[in-house]
């Protein structure tokens, strides 16, 4: 659990979960609150970055001037993305996808992203989501987005509700 760090200024990604050795991630959390923040500024490339884990939560992170996409779960290979919350975050300049699931990895399922929010309009990146690849994927559940771009899915079932494509 990584609770109210401040990370800015590096020439990587602020987080990176993979595995260690042989054994994925499992029940990682990145929270900030209102009273405790979490942010990632300046990062240069991803701002959180997961290529094999297990219940994954983000929830409540600000990340701003990310050179590549702002939470990326993209699985490698023989690794997987399974249940994962991205919720609350704010998203300001971002250069590729504030949140992207791509990865070349059969496994990315049981993914919500909910009550999310774009807040730099002069630098929405190439989409607020982007996802999938040739192998079929999902469920994928995006409730109360408040978005400034567009999602692209490929291959990806779920459910969308209540989500928003700001002015």
């Amino acid at each position: 659990t990584l609770l109210s760090l401040a990370i800015g200024n590096v020439g990587g990604d602020c987080v990176d979960i993979d595995k260690q050795d042989r054994d994925e991630a499992v029940g990682i959390s990145i929270i900030g609150t209102d009273g405790a923040p979490f942010t990632c500024e300046a990062a240069g490339r991803q701002g959180i970055s997961a290529n094999a884990a297990t219940d994954i939560r983000v929830q409540g992170v600000t990340l701003d001037r990310i050179a590549a996409s702002g939470i990326d779960l993209e699985p490698r290979r023989s690794g997987s993305i399974d249940t994962a919350l991205l919720e609350g975050n704010r998203f300001g300049w971002i250069t590729n996808y504030a949140i992207a699931g791509i990865g070349s990895g059969q496994t990315w399922k049981d993914v919500t992203v909910k009550d999310n929010v774009q807040t730099d309009p002069d630098h929405p990146g190439l989409g607020f989501l982007r996802t999938g690849n040739s192998f079929d994927r999902g469920p994928l559940t995006m409730t109360g987005n408040r978005m400034l771009n567009r999602v692209q899915l490929n291959h990806t079932s779920g459910s969308a509700s209540g989500n928003v494509l700001l002015p």
